[in-house]
């Protein structure tokens, strides 16, 4: 039976490159999620000690520079983690607001029927 088989069946192989290409694929994408999702601490910390840096050796008086540079940090960590949000909705197939969408859309329509229905009895 088993010298039967041997000559009867076929050999399905999967190659190592195979294996390493596919997987290349999936760790690319994994990181560039953890990237996305961890971007905001690292460029919060990195620019805010820049910043710091600056303003001791521009010998800036203390109150000025710990308003401007909590001000800065607050707005640039804001913005980044809006920017984080986008990227990492984006790479997961636009999920952000994916239940929003529709509702929008009907509701756009609606105020468009509703203009186009005034201007009528206007005109």
């Amino acid at each position: 039976a088993i010298a039967t088989s041997r000559e009867r069946s076929m050999v399905f192989e999967i190659g190592i490159s195979f294996v390493v290409l596919h997987y290349q694929s999936i760790f690319i994408g994994v990181m560039r999620c953890l990237f996305q999702a961890f971007r905001p601490l690292l460029i919060l910390f990195v620019f805010g000690q820049i910043l710091k840096a600056v303003f001791f050796i521009a010998g800036a008086p203390i109150w000025m520079s710990f308003y401007s540079i909590w001000l800065f940090e607050v707005t640039y960590g804001l913005a980044q983690c809006a920017i984080s949000f986008i990227f990492i909705s984006f790479f997961y197939n636009n999920l952000s607001f994916a239940r929003m969408r529709p509702q929008l859309s009907h509701m756009m329509r609606q105020h468009k029927d509703k203009f186009a229905q005034t201007a009528r009895a206007l005109f």
